[in-house]
């Protein structure tokens, strides 16, 4: 694997984990 791909996939993952985290805060507040 090329240090290039590796680090998509990490930058990929934060951004996926941030999403999820607003999402979920979202979804809180809704409540």
């Amino acid at each position: 694997m090329s240090d290039g791909l590796v680090l998509l996939l990490g930058l990929l993952l934060c951004g996926w984990m941030l999403f999820a985290v607003v999402f979920d805060d979202r979804i809180k507040r809704r409540i």
